[in-house]
């Protein structure tokens, strides 16, 4: 697959930063804010994928592809269709900066 034609990433989501802070009682308190909003290509995996993601991480669900955006962590989530997928790994399509591959498991 080749995402840098637009039709490919067919897609609209968007990538939340976990922010750390306190109430006012002192107690952690974890928020969400937007870091982009961006056109991906979303898969679930099946089959062969998802019994090889599996070697990876346990309960991967998701492939998502964007093209290169700097500054991807996986502490991060993804927003898509009123669904939430927390981020496993992120990596550098042939270390070009072209495209990211973004490994997921959806939050039930």
């Amino acid at each position: 697959m080749k995402p840098t034609k637009a039709g490919l990433l067919r897609h609209q989501i968007t990538i939340e930063s976990p922010t750390r802070t306190q109430d006012s009682l002192g107690e952690p308190l974890l928020t969400w804010s937007t870091f982009a909003t961006t056109r991906a290509s979303v898969e679930p995996l099946r089959g062969m994928e998802l019994i090889q993601a599996a070697g990876v991480e346990a309960n991967i669900t998701h492939r998502v592809t964007i093209r290169f955006r700097d500054g991807l962590r996986p502490d991060m989530r993804i927003k898509h269709r009123g669904r939430v997928l927390n981020i496993v790994s992120v990596s550098d399509i042939e270390e070009r900066e072209r495209r990211i591959e973004i490994y997921c498991k959806e939050q039930v």
